[in-house]
Formats: C-alpha cells, structure tokens, sequence
C-alpha cells in the first residue's frame, strides 16, 4: 500500500521561495519608483512658483545676457533677514541663451532665447520670445 507525502520536496521549496522573492522584488521595485516620482513632484511643486514669480519679471530676469545669480536676486528684493538667509544657503541661478532674431515689418524685431532656471542643482528650461518695437 502506498502512503500519501507528509512534507514537501526540496524542488518545491526552492521554486516557491524562488516565486516569493520575485514578487517582492517586484513590489520594492514599485514602491523605490513611486517614492522618486513623488519626490520630483514635491520638488516641482515647491519650485514652480518661484519659476514663475522670476519669469514673470519681464524685463528683469531670463532675458540678460549673463548669469544672475541668488545674491543679486537677493539684492533687488526686499526680503526678511530670515528669509535672506536661507535663500542665499540654496544654489539659484539664471541663465540666458539667444537662439536667434526674427525681423518683422515695420522693423520690429522678435528675440527667441532659453532661459535656464537651476535651483541646488536642477535645471529647469524656458523657451522664451520677446518683442521688441
């Protein structure tokens, strides 16, 4: 007479852990890749609305010709020493490309530049156009 199995066989334990740890591998893969994406839109968010406060500046800033950086912007701002002091901590920079000009009639003239936004080491780019009569 043949008795039923009492336990499992090595093979079968070997290919359960085996489904096991891939499963979980690919859970922490997720989770590793939702943390990041949740990171750069807190950063995006928290960035943003200084993004648009310095393009906003028509005249002032992302059409210069050179770089500005935190203590020159600090400089035409009247911020609290607080505030100051923590902006002039963090890495802000602007930085303006021509790309080219277009005449129209009457001569008017379009500038179409980039202007590179770069805060603690992101960079964030504009395609700009300015008129000028």
């Amino acid at each position: 007479m043949v008795r039923g199995r009492s336990a499992f066989t090595l093979i079968e334990v070997m290919v359960a852990t085996m489904i096991v740890s891939v499963v979980i591998a690919a859970l922490w893969k997720m989770r590793g890749d939702g943390n990041l994406k949740m990171m750069q839109i807190q950063k995006t968010i928290t960035l943003n609305p200084a993004i648009t406060f310095l393009s906003a500046q028509h005249g002032k800033y992302g059409f210069e010709r050179e770089l500005v950086n935190s203590e020159r912007l600090l400089d035409t701002f009247h911020v609290t020493r607080e505030l100051r002091q923590r902006l002039q901590s963090q890495k802000i920079s602007i930085d303006y490309r021509f790309v080219r000009d277009m005449e129209l009639p009457d001569n008017e003239v379009v500038e179409l530049g980039e202007t590179t936004y770069t805060f603690q080491g992101d960079s964030y780019r504009l395609r700009r156009m300015r008129w000028q009569p």
